[in-house]
């Protein structure tokens, strides 16, 4: 783990201030499900797994529509966004804040 952290570019990405508010993507097909995303250029993991979420609404829908997952924007602070963050199975182990065009900006691991 420790290696992990000296990367830069987790160093990076671990520094990155997530904001209070944050935009995550409640399927049309599945309500209360969150979209399931993962960042696959993290030093030390094959893939990182995690909830999809964003700065802003039109961010949120542009990174579902990005990923083909039909759905609708819902605003949640970061407390809460973590706490249901937590409350999935593996191998969701955290938020990935994305700028809505597939590349991770940030992520912020819960387990």
């Amino acid at each position: 783990m420790t290696q992990i952290l000296d990367s830069p570019l987790m160093a990076s990405l671990l520094e990155s201030d997530f904001p209070e508010e944050v935009f995550l993507v409640e399927l049309d097909r599945k309500p209360s499900m969150h979209m399931a995303v993962r960042a696959e250029n993290v030093p030390g993991y094959d893939v990182v797994h995690g909830l999809g979420c964003a700065k802003t609404a039109a961010e949120a829908a542009q990174m579902a529509a990005y990923y083909g997952f039909p759905g609708q924007p819902v605003s949640l602070t970061f407390e809460q966004a973590r706490t249901l963050a937590k409350s999935k199975p593996d191998p969701i182990v955290g938020l990935l804040l994305e700028d809505g065009n597939g590349h991770c900006i940030a992520f912020h691991f819960v387990k």
